[in-house]
């Protein structure tokens, strides 16, 4: 073989070998290609996920912020109806011993309390009350708007005057404000 054949020869084992190195190569950064893309993709999905989920978070604690707000809102006028009902009803008691009733009211407290403390030793009502009480020890040394207190001789005691009625009335006050709330 002459050398220029053995040229030819390693020239076209050469091109041959080229061409599949550059199709190995091609190939390969076919491959390569590929998997940058599905790893572009997969990071894109990634970040909008992230994205979606971070904007739903932030959506949930805006709303449990407005929420949380409407409650606030809610619990101030049901205390705002709870103080103005309150006032009224305070006021009217205050007023209570000039009406025509009072007597009446001053006797139905005094012998609720009668009721309640039977063996009772001492009554304490307020000197404005003193014509309205009668029987067992009386003292004028309590301060009210109206009612008596009972003292039994072993010291238990019972209260019953109008400022103790609205004290024990409060939570039915709070129910009727807050129903007055929902109703308006």
């Amino acid at each position: 073989m002459a050398l220029a054949d053995i040229l030819a020869t390693i020239r076209g084992e050469a091109g041959q070998e080229a061409r599949r190195r550059l199709a190995a190569s091609s190939a390969r950064a076919d491959e390569v290609l590929a998997q940058a893309q599905a790893l572009a993709a997969q990071s894109r999905a990634e970040m909008e996920a992230d994205a979606e989920s971070e904007a739903a978070g932030l959506r949930t604690r805006e709303l449990d912020r407005a929420r949380l707000r409407v409650q606030r809102t809610e619990q101030e006028a049901r205390e705002t109806i709870y103080q103005a009902a309150h006032a009224q009803v305070r006021a009217a008691l205050e007023l209570s011993r000039s009406g025509e009733d009072y007597p009446r009211l001053f006797r139905a407290l005094l012998q609720e309390a009668q009721r309640a403390l039977p063996d009772a030793a001492v009554v304490r009502i307020d000197p404005r009350d003193a014509g309205l009480a009668e029987g067992i020890s009386i003292e004028t040394t309590l301060h009210s708007w109206g009612g008596a207190e009972l003292v039994a001789a072993d010291g238990r005691l019972v209260r019953n005057t109008l400022e103790e009625r609205l004290r024990r009335a409060e939570p039915e006050l709070r129910r009727l404000a807050a129903r007055a709330l929902v109703e308006s």
